[in-house]
């Protein structure tokens, strides 16, 4: 999410939009009412106690600096290459 606005219930806009990006491509479901109104409503609320839960800090429902920081360190995690990332075989070099 980056910054360090504090964002709660019934916000709206196009930072609400961002934060559902982030929730669905950590596999957290959001309401599709919420998603096309961009809204932080009850079901993104809920999301982001699951994921506050999850890692260990208060189940708040607000995304504040710790929350928004968990959300960036999850995403990035789960879109980091596996730590042994297999090399394809250069064809110009002699196996062996």
């Amino acid at each position: 999410m980056g910054g360090h606005d504090v964002v709660r219930l019934n916000a709206q806009g196009e930072h609400i939009a961002r934060l559902h990006r982030r929730l669905t491509q950590l596999g957290y479901r959001i309401d599709p009412a919420e998603l096309s109104l961009r809204l932080f409503g009850d079901t993104t609320r809920q999301r982001i106690i699951d994921l506050q839960t999850s890692s260990g800090l208060p189940p708040t429902g607000i995304v504040d600096q710790h929350t928004s920081a968990a959300i960036d360190g999850e995403a990035s995690v789960r879109s980091a290459p596996p730590a042994e990332w297999p090399r394809a075989r250069d064809p110009w070099t002699p196996e062996g």
